[in-house]
This record gives C-alpha cells, structure tokens and sequence, in this order.
C-alpha cells in the first residue's frame, strides 16, 4: 500500500481541508528555495539509492515538487524509518496526511498576526522564520520593521525596527525593540546589537516568557517625547494590580 504525504508551509493553510486548493494553485510552478523543498527531496534521493543498493526495490519512494510544495508516496514498510527523517529535515513546515486527512505543523509553531514592513503578513510562525526574517528585514520591506501579536489582542503587540531610517544598509544594525502592555501609556523601548536574540525576545513575548525581556534595560515613551528608564517586571506587576 501507497501513502501520500504532502509538506508545504507552515503557514498557508489553517485547516486540512483547505490543504487540496493549495496543491492545486501551485501546480506547474518552478520549486522554491523553501527549506522543505530543498530538504526533503535530497533525504529521498539518499533513501532510493539505498534500497537500491540493497535491491529492495519495493521500498522505493516517490517525489513530485510544485512551487513551496512537495508530495511524497512513501510505501507502508518504509513509513517507520522514513517518515521521522522527513520530518525532521523539513522543519519548520506543515505535514498533510492524505490518507488521514490530518494536518501537522513540524517544529515549534504558534498562531500569530505578523506584519513585515505592511508588505507581507504571516498568520503562523516558527522561531527559525523568525530569526530568518528579523536578519533579513532590510531585503523584505522597504520599512525594514516587524509587529507581532497575538490573536485578538491588537493593543498588545512586540515590535523590532532594524537600523536607521538614513542607514537602512547599515552592515551590523542597531535594532529597536518595543513592547506595548495594552495601553498607550504602556509602550516600553529598548535596542539590541543582535538580530538572533531579537527574534529569541519576540519568541519569549509570544510564549508568555518573560525572565529574559526583564532582564533588559527599558524605557517607558511618555505623553509627550519624556522617556524614563523602568523596570519592565515592576510596570507589568503594578498594571496587573490595577485591573
């Protein structure tokens, strides 16, 4: 027997059903450079030329690549061994069963609302997309900056800005990372040299981890243009009180 595996990213379908279309608008179209596309038809390529080498033919696996997507036909008995490998080259990436009609998202993910400099929106995310486009924002936006929230909470959000606006090719930016508790008066600034931890601190807010963000040295924005240096614990705890 036959199964069919589908991988494709994380984040353009929410649901199995919706997973069909998908395949069906990217039919024809060239591979991309998505890490699942590069990825998994190299660990196939591997596994054929082993089942070869050792004449077993009837393990032998299918693969067929259109635009971000990538659909396998695995037969039953290499499903134990090969699987687990596919999954963990195509990380972070979605995993359709089509057989099970079930829907996996590989590496850690969360549900987010993303905005890329009001040029591109991403409604799923995993910590490597993040680290990914935290580095590149000057090649994804012509604003090079990055908002993140959660679902049905606008007045709560993480925000980077990377450089200066009068030096958006600057080789090692500063970046500016702001954190917005739900209120106007509650919009805390900070910069660091580091785009990786940036993505890391925007992962944490997402999480709900804060040990790391206390850590760092923030200032609270005023009405006016006054900033103050805080305590990101201790405004959070007395907002908390205040509810």
């Amino acid at each position: 027997m036959i199964r069919t595996f589908v991988f494709l990213p994380v984040d353009v379908v929410s649901e199995p059903a919706e997973v069909a279309g998908y395949v069906a608008s990217e039919a024809g179209r060239p591979a991309t450079s998505s890490d699942h596309v590069l990825c998994v038809p190299a660990a196939i390529e591997g596994w054929n030329e082993r089942v070869m080498l050792h004449g077993r033919s009837e393990a032998l696996v299918r693969c067929d690549v259109d635009g971000d997507t990538v659909r396998v036909r695995v037969p039953d008995q290499a499903i134990p061994r090969l699987l687990p490998i596919l999954q963990d080259v195509s990380r972070p990436a979605a995993l359709y069963d089509a057989d099970r009609r079930t829907l996996q998202r590989l590496g850690p993910s969360r549900p987010v609302v993303i905005d890329i400099g009001g040029e591109h929106a991403r409604s799923w995310v995993a910590l490597d997309e993040l680290q990914d486009w935290v580095s590149r924002l000057h090649q994804l936006a012509s604003t090079p900056f990055l908002i993140a929230r959660k679902p049905g909470q606008d007045m709560m959000f993480i925000q980077t800005y990377r450089g200066s606006p009068l030096a958006p090719d600057e080789e090692n930016p500063m970046y500016t990372l702001e954190v917005s508790d739900g209120s106007q008066d509650r919009l805390y600034t900070t910069e660091i040299d580091d785009p990786l931890m940036v993505a890391e601190l925007i992962w944490d807010w997402l999480e709900d981890r804060w040990e790391r963000l206390y850590r760092l040295q923030w200032q609270r924005y005023g009405y006016g243009t006054d900033m103050h240096q805080v305590s990101l614990r201790d405004e959070r705890e007395h907002a908390s009180r205040q509810r």
